[in-house]
């Protein structure tokens, strides 16, 4: 009697092989595109800001305003739309003082963004 211990062909366990190979390449390409894409959303926040600098006047919003205006942009759940209206408000306050005036307190209270004018 000749008897043969069952087991899986050597072809199936290539193809086993294989197709975990190409799983963990896909996994990878994967992983690295979800950290593309967050590096793309935070500069969607920058590229807004550079679209608003473009209206900025002698007196304009303070570092400090940029960058509370480019941390709301990016958050999640966030009115873009508002939040734009909003810092144009600001550059609006801001570019109403002339220079000498420009860095004296600016009332913010129509706008969630934190922070002044400056020269």
């Amino acid at each position: 009697m000749n008897k043969r211990g069952q087991g899986l062909p050597l072809n199936t366990i290539i193809i086993a092989i294989i197709v975990l190979v190409v799983l963990v390449v896909l996994i990878a390409i994967f992983v690295g595109r979800i950290g593309k894409f967050d590096q793309d959303i935070n500069k969607e926040g920058e590229l807004e800001l550079i679209k608003l600098k473009a209206s900025y006047g002698t007196c304009k919003p303070s570092v400090g305003a940029e960058t509370s205006f480019q941390t709301a942009y990016n958050a999640e759940n966030t009115n873009k739309g508002q939040l734009t209206s909003e810092y144009a408000k600001l550059i609006s306050l801001c570019k109403n003082r002339n220079a000498a005036n420009c860095e004296n307190a600016v009332d913010t209270s129509t706008t969630s963004i934190l922070g002044g004018c400056s020269n």
